[in-house]
């Protein structure tokens, strides 16, 4: 059965756990049960399932599952010394050093994180997860400039197409901000449009485009804007109040 069936994950969990009575030393099987564990969110669970079978067998894909299951259970440092033992072995892995991003991310170590990125990036180029976090990255640093042209990149390529790991409603909504950071309100609105073609039930989006309409000077397209995201969500306080100061 597939471990990773939604619906079955109880019973695989059962199936598994009743095979490692009869076969406790077969590392596969400790692998399988610490995956469908990870699926059923029994993180700490799915650590110990893990740990035995890289104590049967010394495997890079159990250290890389044990790193996920530690950053899983939010403890960063871990699961960085984790990787790094998968990258010890095999150092052309571009999923580690995309983790490993990830995990220096959150402990705001964001040279490191950067670092790790372009790592993953310079294996596989069009790696839409570690150029996504790539950009974010550079944005919360300040870099404003190189996480615009990454994030036009993965609009502009349709790299997201190829692997749909990325909402690319959140590339529009970063590209949005970024754009009216530099006054380019044009640009700004093209984006947010996406979004609202989209998802035309966001609130927030009709309210973003009623304020970069203010900005612009166009008030009937602004009030046009705030109108919508009211009614969307009736309670929008900052769209009624802008609304009504027109």
């Amino acid at each position: 059965m597939d471990y990773t069936s939604p619906g079955l994950i109880e019973e695989i969990i059962a199936e598994l756990s009743n095979l490692l009575k009869d076969d406790p030393q077969n590392h596969v099987l400790w692998f399988d049960y610490g995956n469908a564990l990870m699926n059923a969110f029994y993180y700490d669970k799915a650590l110990e399932a893990y740990e035995k079978a890289i104590k049967l067998e010394d495997n890079v894909k159990f250290h890389l599952s044990k790193g996920i299951a530690l950053h899983s259970l939010m403890r960063y440092d871990e699961a960085i010394l984790e990787y790094n033992k998968v990258l010890d072995k095999v150092n052309k892995y571009p999923d580690v050093y995309f983790r490993l991003g990830l995990a220096y991310a959150k402990t705001d170590k964001s040279d490191q994180a950067i670092e790790q990125y372009i790592k993953a990036l310079d294996i596989n180029p069009d790696y839409v997860d570690a150029l996504y976090h790539l950009a974010e990255m550079y944005k919360e640093i300040g870099m404003y400039l190189e996480s615009l042209e990454i994030f036009k990149k993965i609009v502009d390529d349709h790299i997201i197409l190829k692997q749909e790991t990325v909402d690319l409603t959140l590339v529009h909504y970063d590209l949005a901000y970024l754009y009216t950071g530099k006054a380019l309100f044009d640009d700004a609105i093209k984006h947010l449009e996406r979004v609202a073609f989209t998802h035309p039930e966001y609130a927030d989006v009709h309210y973003k485009l009623g304020k970069l309409y203010k900005k612009k000077g166009d008030i009937p397209k602004a009030m046009i804007e705030f109108e919508k995201a009211i009614r969307i969500n009736p309670n929008y306080k900052d769209a009624r109040d802008e609304y009504w100061n027109l």
